[in-house]
Parts: structure tokens; sequence; C-alpha cells
């Protein structure tokens, strides 16, 4: 995919112009994301998540990150060997972090990447994530949801 940016003052408004040699679910999907973006909410997109720990705030890559969950009142970031707190709230993390990231669950978003293992259980799924032992609970309700985008993942 080519990304390109023009910048021209005489035009009063943003404008989002999509080249494709076809249509498919892919530029669907895009369409649909480019359709619900407000552009009031850019900066707040586009700001840097913090992640904090021990009374120290650190700045990564958010395809670091294998789960977020909420305990309690706190939001926890799990990447592959510690656990962060995040000043965000699930449902806005969700927003900002959309293509890549899916709810799993009522306290918990999935980095649909990270995924290495699926096991089915009785309440739903338990999922697994390579070179980490961490594991992240997925309730019936989004069961179906998440093995259809992992197929998706897949076939791309």
């Amino acid at each position: 995919m080519k990304i390109t940016i023009e910048i021209d003052p005489s035009i009063p408004d943003l404008e989002v112009v999509l080249r494709t040699p076809q249509f498919n679910e892919q530029v669907s999907e895009l369409q649909n994301i480019l359709q619900a973006f407000d552009a009031n909410q850019v900066p707040e997109l586009i700001a840097p998540i913090t992640y904090i720990k021990d009374d120290t705030e650190y700045y990564f890559n958010n395809a670091e990150v294998l789960f977020f969950e909420t305990d309690d009142r706190d939001v926890y970031a799990h990447t592959i060997n510690d656990a962060y707190i995040v000043k965000q709230r699930l449902y806005e993390l969700e927003q900002r972090l959309m293509p890549g990231f899916m709810r799993i669950s009522k306290s918990a978003l999935l980095n649909v990447h990270a995924v290495y293992g699926l096991t089915r259980t009785v309440t739903g799924a338990t999922v697994g994530f390579q070179n980490s032992p961490k594991v992240a609970f997925v309730s019936r309700r989004y069961f179906k949801d998440l093995k259809e985008r992992l197929e998706e993942e897949r076939n791309l």
C-alpha cells in the first residue's frame, strides 16, 4: 500500500482519495474507518499512549502490547514480560487502536497480531502468546468474532 500526503492551502477541508485496482473488503473497511473519523479527535488519536510502571512513564510501540485488561478501576497493558497501567479507559483504547486490536470480553482488548494459540473452554476460550506465559480470556460472546478475525488475518 502506498500512502501519499499532499498539502494544499487552497482546499477548504480535509479530502481523502483512495485509488485502488479493485474494490475489496480491505478497501471497504478503510472506507468505513475514514467515514467514522472525526477530525475533532485528531490530537487525541495521534497522541502517544503513556504506559506507567513504578512511577516511570514509558513510551513504546502499541504493537508490543499483547492485550489490555481492566482490574478494578485500572486498565493494564500486558507485554511479553510486564504489565503497565494506562490512563485511558478500555472503550477509548478500543476506538484509538481499532484495526489491530479488538474486544474479547467486557474487560479486555486483544492485539490480534500477537495471538499464538487459541484454546476452547466451557465458558469461552483462552488466548496464548508466543514466548510469554500470559493468557487472555475470551468470553463466549466474542469468541465467534475473534475466530472470524483470525481467519481474515491468516488469509491476507
